[in-house]
């Protein structure tokens, strides 16, 4: 029983074999990993080319947002000055400004009724 784990070939002409087929195998290995390099080096390539897209579109993006903010704030400050002077002369004339709505409100539905008025015929 002891001698089925014996080998059947000498390891002299096993390791001549394989001597003699590394060189075309190495070749052959090569050869496989330069698409896989290639590859490798578009995926990182890409990467860097997208990460530096997206610094610079976020910076872009952080910029407008500023603008936006400031823009928004001056905004605010000019309605907020235009709705206390309305809320002041609502206050000082509190009648005329109730006829003047009441007014525009009539001259408005008028002008939408005769608009309907003339659509369906």
């Amino acid at each position: 029983m002891e001698n089925r784990r014996t080998t059947r070939y000498d390891t002299a002409s096993i390791n001549k074999r394989i001597t003699h087929m590394s060189y075309p195998m190495n070749e052959f290995i090569t050869d496989l990993k330069k698409p896989a390099q290639v590859a490798d080096e578009w995926i990182s390539s890409t990467a860097d080319t997208a990460k530096s897209a997206s610094h610079k579109a976020a910076r872009g993006i952080s910029s407008l947002l500023d603008r936006g903010k400031d823009i928004s704030e001056s905004i605010r400050k000019g309605v907020g000055k235009e709705a206390d002077v309305v809320n002041a002369v609502l206050h000082r004339n509190p009648y005329p400004t109730v006829l003047a709505a009441i007014g525009a409100g009539a001259l408005f539905g008028a002008l939408i009724a005769w608009r309907l008025n003339c659509t369906s015929k």
